[in-house]
C-alpha cells in the first residue's frame, strides 16, 4: 500500500473512533515507512488516540525533529504540544501556529482549498493552545485573557467554522457566562447542519458513492465535534437540541454508542426536567438530582420510549464490542429509572433494533 493511501485508510478508522484497528493496519507498514516523518506522525496520533502517550511521544518527538521547518505538516508539533502540556507545550504548539501563519500569508494567491486546508490545521493549533490554557495554565492570571485572544484569532480567520463556535462555548461554560455559551452552541449547531446537509446532498453520502477520499473524511470527521456539541447543550440543559444533535451522528455512523446514550439520557431530562418544574415551579429546576420520573405520564411516552431503545441498544452493543464502563453504568441506571415502561411495536423510532445482530452475522460468515 503506498503511503498516501495507507494515511487515508488510517484517517478512516480514526474518524470513527476504531482507534485499535487504526493502530493495527499501521503496525503492519511500520518497517515499510519507518523513516518517514508523516508516517511517524500519523502513528503517534494513533498511539494519543489509543491513550497510549509514551508511545505518541516516541513518534511525533522523532517526527518533529525530522521536520523542523513543518515541510510534511506542522499538526505534529500542535500534538507534542499537548503530550508535553505547560508552558513547553505551548511553545511547540507556537512553533507549528507560526509556520502556518506564515504559509498562509505567503499564499494569499493560492487556491480556495489550499487557503482551507491551511486555515483548518492553524485552528487545530489555535485550539490546542487553548486546551491547555484552560487545563495545566487555567490559573495562571492571563489564562482567561488569553483563550479570548485566541478563540477570537480562531473566528477572525474563519467565522464559519462549527467548530470555533463550539469550542467558545466550552470556553462561556468554564466563565460561567451560560447565555453567550447557549448562543455559540446554537450558532455552532447551525453550521454544523449546514455542513452537513450540504455534504449529504452534494456527494451522494447517502448512497454511499463519494466523489471523492476527502469528502468521506470530512463526513466521518464530524462525528467527535458533534457528540462533543451534545455534551454541552446537555450540560447546559438544552436537552431537545442535545438530543437532536446526538440523533444526526447516526446518519454518519448508525452503530454510534455514545450517540445512542446521549440521545437517551436528554430524552430522559427532559421528561424528569418537565415533571419536576410541574411539581415544584419555584425551585431550580437545574436541581432535580433525586426526583424520581413519572413514567406513567402519558405526556411523555414517546420520550421515554426513545430512553428506553437507546440504551437497551447500549446494552446490547455492549455484549459484543468495548464500551465505556461509565455509559453502561450509567445506561443501566437510567432504563431502572424509568421502570416498567412498555414499548408500543408499533412506533416507528429512528433504531434498528436487529442492525447489530445482522452486522455480526455478516462478520462472522
Amino acid at each position: 500500500m503506498e503511503l498516501s493511501q495507507l494515511i487515508i485508510e488510517t484517517r478512516k478508522f480514526l474518524g470513527l473512533s476504531q482507534f485499535k484497528e487504526a493502530l493495527k493496519l499501521l503496525k503492519k507498514y511500520k518497517s515499510q515507512f519507518n523513516e518517514s516523518c508523516e508516517f511517524l506522525q500519523i502513528f503517534g496520533e494513533t498511539y494519543l488516540e489509543n491513550g497510549k502517550v509514551e508511545k505518541a511521544y516516541e513518534f511525533l518527538e522523532k517526527s518533529c525533529s525530522m521536520d523542523l521547518e513543518g515541510h510534511y505538516g506542522s499538526e505534529k508539533f500542535f500534538y507534542l504540544g499537548q503530550i508535553i502540556g505547560g508552558s513547553k507545550g505551548i511553545e511547540f504548539i507556537d512553533h507549528g501556529i507560526n509556520q502556518l501563519t506564515t504559509k498562509l500569508q505567503q499564499n494569499e494567491e493560492s487556491s480556495e482549498i489550499t487557503k482551507k486546508q491551511l486555515i483548518k490545521k492553524l485552528n487545530q493549533g489555535l485550539f490546542a493552545e487553548i486546551e491547555i490554557w484552560m487545563t495545566d495554565l487555567c490559573m495562571e492570571p492571563e489564562a482567561e485573557t488569553k483563550c479570548n485572544e485566541l478563540i477570537n484569532q480562531s473566528l477572525t480567520i474563519d467565522d464559519s467554522n462549527p467548530e470555533s463556535w463550539s469550542l467558545l462555548a466550552s470556553i462561556r461554560i468554564s466563565q460561567q457566562r451560560d447565555q453567550e455559551a447557549s448562543e455559540a452552541i446554537t450558532k455552532a449547531w447551525d453550521l454544523f447542519e449546514s455542513k452537513k446537509t450540504g455534504l449529504e446532498d452534494n456527494n451522494n453520502i447517502n448512497t454511499g458513492e463519494l466523489d471523492s477520499e476527502d469528502l468521506s473524511n470530512e463526513y466521518v470527521e464530524l462525528i467527535q465535534p458533534l457528540i462533543t456539541l451534545a455534551r454541552f447543550s446537555i450540560e447546559l440543559g438544552l436537552y431537545e437540541l442535545g438530543g437532536v444533535i446526538a440523533s444526526n451522528v447516526r446518519d454518519i455512523d448508525e452503530d454510534n454508542v455514545e450517540s445512542l446514550y446521549l440521545e437517551g439520557f436528554a430524552n430522559y431530562l427532559i421528561v424528569k426536567k418537565h415533571q419536576y418544574d410541574s411539581k415544584f415551579p419555584n425551585y431550580d429546576a437545574d436541581q432535580f438530582d433525586g426526583f424520581i420520573i413519572n413514567s406513567g405520564d402519558v405526556k411523555f411516552n414517546e420520550n421515554l420510549k426513545q430512553v428506553k431503545l437507546n440504551l437497551e441498544q447500549v446494552l446490547k452493543i455492549s455484549n459484543q464490542f468495548d464500551v465505556d464502563e461509565d455509559i453502561i453504568n450509567h445506561s443501566q441506571f437510567l432504563i431502572s429509572e424509568i421502570g416498567d415502561f412498555k414499548i408500543d411495536d408499533d412506533l416507528d423510532i429512528n433504531i434498528d433494533e436487529n442492525n447489530w445482530e445482522d452486522k455480526i452475522n455478516s462478520d462472522e460468515e
